[in-house]
């Protein structure tokens, strides 16, 4: 019989990317709730968060993963926890195709990299059906249709390419479980 979920998590030290946004904040809210049996749960966010529930709960951690010195913070951020949920994701400003690159997928990229450093067990990447391959007209299409994006659209190809990049960081990691949720 499976143990129950609540513990499974006694005692889990999780950090959250991308926590002070829609989904973090529902997230910190199961996270920090009485009776969840998580020991701690850390924050990365670019700006401090009000301290009112949920975010007076967490470990808050200030860094933008765009900038290369968020590396720094990210190492002090993934020191100790068992499990990392990377929902940061830059959608504006839409016109600096360039900028939302280096915060989707360089810091996709520096974040899996600190993750893997840390020696995290459990990596949960949030994806997007947007990281799929143009789909096949009328047919319907399984899940393991091919995860290249749509050529014009900026989110499709960083869904794409920032899966790849946590695939090949952590994939085949010993040690590590790797979730992708699309």
């Amino acid at each position: 019989m499976a143990e129950p979920t609540r513990n499974r998590l006694q005692g889990l030290r999780v950090a959250v990317t991308g926590a002070s946004g829609n989904v973090g904040t529902a997230l910190l809210r199961r996270l920090t709730a009485p009776g969840s049996g998580v020991a701690e749960v850390r924050g990365l966010a670019r700006r401090q968060p009000p301290s009112i529930a949920p975010y007076d709960g967490v470990g808050w951690h200030l860094a933008d993963l765009g900038e290369t010195r968020s590396e720094h913070e990210l190492t002090r951020f993934l020191d100790g926890v068992d499990a990392v949920v990377h929902l940061a994701w830059a959608l504006q400003p839409g016109r600096q195709p360039e900028r939302l690159h280096r915060v989707n997928v360089d810091g996709t990229r520096r974040l899996a990299r600190a993750a893997a450093g840390a020696g995290v067990q459990h990596f949960v990447h949030l994806s997007s059906l947007g990281a799929y391959a143009p789909g096949g007209g009328d047919r319907k299409v399984a899940e393991d249709w091919p995860v290249t994006g749509i050529p014009s659209s900026q989110y499709s190809r960083d869904k794409s390419q920032a899966e790849l990049v946590v695939r090949e960081q952590l994939g085949s990691r010993e040690g590590t479980t790797l979730t992708v949720v699309r």
